[in-house]
């Protein structure tokens, strides 16, 4: 018998909600539907938060890790490298639960492992690193753009492995909220109830 998300998080195990967690995580990569497919990222500038929204590109969940790829050019790119805490948050209204997790990310870039990835994508998902000019910058007309060869597009592209260290979790019900931490150290995970 297969238990539905909503029953396993109207129940007290919180080693039963982590496991389905990064089930959804790991659904995410694939499900283009699925609230975790897209997660809002932020990190901290020199002034100010950033929120991005990214696309979840893979899980390494024997390592609490969650990866996306982005251009190296991007402020993102230089706030992680100042500060590589991030934080993640999703929230899936189907199943109305909301994650927050924070983690710290480490940028690959010009490695075996970027040049293996980017020869896995879609020319659609290349042209996101095929243009010329930094991400951000002003321009007086998006006919203005210049593009790069795929070739070229390959020094642009990077990606960021986030190893979350502790996820905030919410689940909103009519009969009662729940809320708890769950925190990934070295040797054991640990997991505490929250008042919501």
């Amino acid at each position: 018998m297969t238990t539905s998300p909503l029953s396993v998080f109207s129940i007290n195990n919180l080693k039963k909600i982590d496991q389905l967690i990064w089930d959804f995580f790991q659904q995410g990569v694939k499900n283009k539907k699925s609230a975790f497919h897209l997660p809002t990222i932020a990190t901290c500038g020199m002034k100010s938060f950033n929120l991005r929204t990214v696309v979840l590109r893979q899980v390494i969940r024997e390592d609490n890790i969650v990866v996306f790829h982005t251009d190296i050019r991007s402020k993102k790119i230089a706030e992680l490298k100042s500060n590589n805490k991030l934080l993640l948050h999703i929230y899936d209204k189907k199943n109305k639960i909301q994650i927050q997790a924070e983690g710290k990310a480490k940028i690959f870039y010009k490695v075996k492992l970027n040049k293996l990835t980017w020869g896995s994508l879609s020319d659609n998902t290349k042209s996101a690193y095929l243009i010329k000019e930094t991400p951000g910058k002003k321009i007086a007309n998006e006919k203005d753009l210049k593009y790069l060869s795929h070739d070229d597009g390959y020094n642009n592209f990077s990606i960021v492995k986030v190893k979350i260290s502790k996820i905030i979790f919410l689940h909103l019900n009519h009969n009662g909220n729940k809320k708890a931490l769950l925190k990934y150290e070295r040797k054991n995970n640990k997991y505490f109830w929250l008042v919501p």
